[in-house]
């Protein structure tokens, strides 16, 4: 079989990943991120709409549609009926990057780290939760990390989040490309999160 032919299989059958256009933030683009770690979403294409129809046609949607169902991989929290957390532990409600990696790092653990015992599974998953993935819930949903009543010493340190939401063009950029914003923001978070996944197992 030829190299041509190759690559055209391989793009007919690339998987697609659908997730709102306009303004992006960091929830869609971790859970991005974190689908395109796993093998059954490697690479996946990233579709950036808000039509239903073309996002029926996705191998998964986060962040938009309205539907919370895995098993039809759709993983959207805005809906009212949406009330899920992480755990019983937790009472941060999960934004698109929280649901991706709920039914998706243990996948990730296994396949990149063959970590298969259900006690450091769980381990390795709470602190990445705990650590790295609920201040993107808790931001996307608007959950105060300090009470009202509190004054910061100082500013908080530009996080994640932040350098996500910078890498939106600006209102009077002359020639505004999001959807290359938005992939920017996929690779920068996807390589944050493998950081602190690979610490997280090999050195925690």
């Amino acid at each position: 079989m030829s190299g041509v032919i190759r690559r055209t299989l391989s793009r007919a059958m690339a998987k697609r990943i659908g997730t709102h256009d306009g303004k992006f933030h960091a929830d869609e683009a971790l859970a991005c991120a974190i689908l395109r770690m796993t093998s059954e979403f490697a690479d996946a294409a990233v579709v950036r709409t808000r039509d239903a129809a073309v996002l029926s046609h996705m191998d998964a949607v986060v962040d938009v549609g309205g539907v919370y169902d895995p098993h039809a991989h759709r993983y959207d929290h805005h809906q009212p009926t949406f009330h899920g957390t992480y755990d019983a532990a937790h009472r941060t409600l999960l934004s698109s990057a929280g649901l991706v990696f709920k039914h998706f790092a243990p996948t990730i653990l296994r396949e990149k780290f063959d970590l298969t015992d259900d006690t450091a599974q769980r381990t390795v998953l709470r602190k990445l939760y705990d650590d790295f993935v609920e201040p993107f819930d808790g931001v996307d949903n608007g959950v105060p990390r300090v009470p009202a009543d509190v004054s910061p010493a100082y500013a908080a340190p530009f996080s994640l989040c932040a350098y996500v939401a910078a890498l939106n063009p600006a209102w009077n950029d002359p020639a505004p490309d999001a959807d290359a914003s938005f992939m920017r923001a996929v690779a920068i978070l996807g390589d944050a999160f493998r950081l602190v996944l690979e610490r997280a197992v090999r050195s925690w």
